[in-house]
């Protein structure tokens, strides 16, 4: 699922951080243009997307998201906060 998210947010080219808070993986996004948010949120497991003060947040809830946030970071070869 993790290369399917990472496709429907406009690959790791459109992705400039990667952080997360309890319950929300939070994207730093170069072009919002590039996201497919019909297709994240038909994803299993996510509650909802939103584009928030130039950063994409998708809702996991809290058993999901730490996953999803250290596959990213290793994926995307940079580190997270």
């Amino acid at each position: 699922m993790q290369k399917k998210l990472l496709t429907f947010v406009g690959g790791r080219q459109n992705i400039i951080a990667t952080m997360h808070c309890s319950t929300r993986l939070r994207l730093g996004i170069l072009d919002e243009n590039r996201i497919n948010k019909n297709e994240i949120e038909q994803l299993v497991g996510v509650h909802g997307v939103y584009y928030i003060g130039g950063q994409f947040q998708i809702v996991f809830g809290t058993e999901t998201v730490k996953k999803y946030m250290l596959a990213f970071a290793n994926e995307l070869s940079f580190g997270s906060y």
